[in-house]
């Protein structure tokens, strides 16, 4: 399915601070010191060290992100100090659950946000409860 710009922009604006990739197979880090960024609503416009700049549409470029299934055991940890609902079992085990239909809508704004803040491809509604990368605005990075 084809997104608009205006939906595209706004799940990227949900993954600042995350990698992107452009077609040409340049990576930009968004944590890198230095680097402003704008995300507007048909490109990413990006500024390095106040002299080269560049313009991305977002059709050259796809965020890098972790599938759900790669959650790190330290990521694992935090969650459970976060809070989660109860889930019977270790991390393959909370991994397989997550990955069930809709059940990552039991976890609190915090647990999602924070997987999100990691990296992870989490479902949006603006995605129609797909994740980015099943939805083409994401590829994985593993």
């Amino acid at each position: 399915m084809k997104y608009s710009n205006e939906i595209v922009s706004k799940v990227i604006a949900g993954y600042l601070g995350k990698q992107i990739i452009n077609t040409n197979q340049d990576s930009i880090d968004f944590n890198r010191k230095g680097i402003l960024f704008t995300v507007g609503l048909d490109a990413v416009d990006v500024l390095y060290s106040s002299q080269i700049y560049t313009s991305w549409k977002h059709s050259e470029f796809k965020l890098l992100l972790r599938p759900l299934s790669y959650i790190s055991e330290e990521h694992w940890q935090e969650l459970i100090k976060i809070g989660l609902p109860v889930v019977a079992g270790d991390l393959p085990a909370f991994i397989h659950w997550l990955l069930k239909e809709d059940n990552f809508k039991k976890l609190s704004w915090q647990a999602y946000q924070y997987l999100k803040d990691k990296g992870y491809s989490m479902p949006e509604y603006l995605l129609d409860g797909l994740d980015p990368i099943s939805a083409g605005i994401a590829i994985e990075k593993i």
